[in-house]
């Protein structure tokens, strides 16, 4: 089964996780390792799992460090690594050959973004990624392959699916690594690379149910996780000046999947629902508040609602597009 780590911190470590065994690990799930000189090292003579990073590596002398000797490692990069001497560092001493499957991942800030010094196997992939303000994004390489649909500052990835552009990143200077509207990470790539899974956003408001690149996708719609009965709700829509918006909810649990309609998916459902708010961002603005008041009532008490906006858009056939849900 390996190692889980999940809503785990480690900090302040010489190194974070020393794997050296066939043990796989995974970090997921809001887990993260900072302020560590190396936060996973893979480090053995027949290392024949899975190191798949979901969560955050930070502030970290090496991010991931995969030296294998006579074995090989499988890397599974989905997270979001800054701030880095060296991001990810794969290399080999044998002659079998290692595999990075790379997909919605983020490398920012870093001195070297992936150090891959070894060939690849071709199981390998990197797609869907966000490089930015790294010293240098892949000086060694791509081991052989092919860096696809992702965003870059140049042409160091050659491919015409990448998009050379600044991601628009919220603040980065501050460390918020999320995108901000417009960005050129958004609605990167279709269902189809992700088994026909539709994307649970859809930020650009065009009605179809694409996929970020990098670690962050974009919402469009955003709440507070939790909320007090007899209190008030805020919710924030992300759209364009001047656009009309409307909330709708709907409590839980959800019996069926996304649904497709002439706005896009919601996640919602189409039966059960009620319309609860509207308002208008402002002239000028790019997104707008709306405020739900909760009822004191007691059969409230442990419920989870849904929430889902419209919002006109002239990206969408319709005029209008749905936001994720909260």
């Amino acid at each position: 089964q390996g190692v889980q780590v999940r809503t785990t911190s480690i900090e302040g470590c010489d190194v974070g996780i020393l794997r050296r065994s066939t043990a796989g690990i995974r970090l997921w799930e809001d887990s993260l390792i900072q302020h560590c000189r190396t936060g996973i090292h893979s480090d053995g003579v027949t290392c024949n799992g899975v190191i798949a990073v979901d969560g955050d590596l930070l502030d970290c002398g090496v991010g991931l460090l995969s030296v294998t000797v006579g074995g090989i490692d499988d890397l599974r990069l989905d997270g979001l690594i800054a701030r880095c001497g060296v991001g990810a560092r794969v290399a080999s001493t044998g002659a079998l050959e290692s595999s990075v499957r790379a997909m919605r991942f983020t490398v920012v800030d870093c001195g070297v973004g992936l150090a891959i010094e070894t060939g690849l196997s071709s199981l390998s992939y990197i797609r869907f990624g966000v490089f930015a303000r790294n010293g240098l994004d892949a000086p060694y390489g791509t081991g052989g392959i092919t860096v696809t649909e992702s965003v870059a500052p140049s042409w160091v990835f050659s491919h015409a699916s990448v998009r050379v552009a600044d991601p628009l990143f919220v603040d980065p200077a501050a460390g918020d690594y999320s995108l901000r509207m417009g960005s050129p990470a958004i609605d990167v790539h279709p269902p189809g690379y992700l088994g026909g899974a539709i994307s649970a956003t859809d930020g650009d408001l065009d009605s179809w149910g694409n996929h970020d690149a990098g670690a962050l996708p974009f919402y469009t719609l955003s709440a507070s996780i939790e909320a007090d009965v007899g209190a008030t709700a805020e919710l924030e829509v992300r759209g364009v000046s001047g656009s009309r918006v409307m909330l709708f909810l709907r409590r839980a649990p959800l019996a069926t999947g996304s649904q497709q309609t002439l706005y896009g998916y919601t996640h919602i459902g189409t039966v059960g629902v009620s319309r609860v708010g509207s308002t208008r961002i402002a002239p000028g603005a790019d997104r707008a508040s709306l405020r739900l008041d909760i009822p004191n009532w007691p059969t409230l008490s442990g419920a989870t609602w849904l929430a889902q906006a419209l919002v006109q858009s002239s990206a969408s056939p319709s005029g209008y597009a749905l936001t994720n849900r909260c």
